[in-house]
């Protein structure tokens, strides 16, 4: 991943991670889960205008329903905690990276170039993709690279192929 420089951070263990970031500063947290994979979250400085503390929590499998998508082995929550209370519906002045590695094992049917990071909307019951740019994908070492500027509960996911065969009537 492309790192901004000064900025250091160490991996924190399976479960939970914490961050806390100033205006100035922004922050950087590395969080390794139980199959090793890390994922990356980088805070740029003035992405937040108070002191936040920023939670990652590895999540098992969703239950919202997949449709037409796949479920790609990565799960996880993102909050912003202020003063020990959660700010809902948070979001950054500017966006913030993540750097998400994956298991090919994972993909299922799912093409690797379509890979994607979503939300479930409980209002809607959908899976979307408003407020995430895909930066980049590394097919060779399995990272997704994206942005985001709100917090929620995010999955990587990708369109399951479909066949459409015809309907032969006698």
């Amino acid at each position: 991943p492309t790192l901004t420089p000064g900025l250091t951070f160490t991996p924190t263990p399976v479960g939970t991670a914490v961050v806390d970031v100033q205006p100035e500063a922004g922050a950087m947290i590395a969080f390794v889960n139980q199959d090793n994979l890390t994922t990356t979250i980088e805070v740029p400085p003035n992405a937040v205008t108070t002191p936040i503390q920023l939670v990652y929590t590895d999540l098992p499998a969703p239950d919202g329903g997949s449709g037409n998508l796949q479920l790609a082995g990565r799960y996880f929550r993102l909050t912003a905690y202020q003063a020990g209370a959660p700010l809902d519906n948070f979001t950054f002045q500017i966006p913030i990276r993540m750097v998400i590695e994956y298991r090919e094992a994972d993909l299922g049917d799912v093409a690797e170039e379509e890979l994607e990071l979503r939300y479930y909307d409980t209002t809607t019951e959908e899976w979307r993709t408003d407020g995430i740019v895909v930066e980049q994908r590394d097919l060779v070492r399995n990272l997704i690279t994206v942005s985001i500027a709100h917090l929620t509960d995010f999955a990587l996911v990708g369109a399951t192929p479909r066949i459409f065969l015809p309907v032969v009537a006698r």
